[in-house]
């Protein structure tokens, strides 16, 4: 069943073997008042990020738990300037970077180094998902 508009896409083009398709896709993400200042996300009441331009552990205390650093270094996560309000989330990849890789890797999650040692230790052999092996 396709999961449109559910906020599946990423793990549809997964199930789909299709994570080229990723490649050729700007990725922005949410827009947010303002930088330097708590944003609460999904509008329950509790703030969900600190978005600054400092370092994570200059932010204030109340919010170090949930600060994010943006702006740096040429790549990563960017607030662009909105031209009504406020910014809109960026991720910018460095140079030869890419999202989606051919060898599959990511179509597969790895297992857990704890679960490869609890079947182990239970008697049974499970071994890592491909190209998972060396992390």
């Amino acid at each position: 069943i396709e999961l449109v508009a559910e906020g599946m896409r990423f793990d549809d083009l997964r199930r789909w073997k299709c994570g080229s398709l990723m490649e050729t896709l700007r990725w922005s993400g949410i827009h947010i008042p303002g930088l330097e200042q708590p944003v609460d996300v999904n509008g329950d009441g509790v703030n969900d990020y600190y978005f600054t331009e400092g370092e994570v552990v200059s932010a204030p205390a109340a919010y170090k738990n949930i600060a994010v650093r943006v702006n740096q270094d040429g790549v990563g996560l960017y607030a662009e300037a909105n031209p009504v309000s406020g910014y809109d989330l960026v991720y910018k990849t460095g140079a030869g970077d890419r999202y989606w890789y051919p060898d599959g890797r990511q179509y597969l999650y790895p297992i857990p180094a704890k679960v490869i040692r609890d079947y182990r230790n239970a008697g049974y052999t499970i071994s890592q998902n491909p190209e998972w092996d060396n992390e």
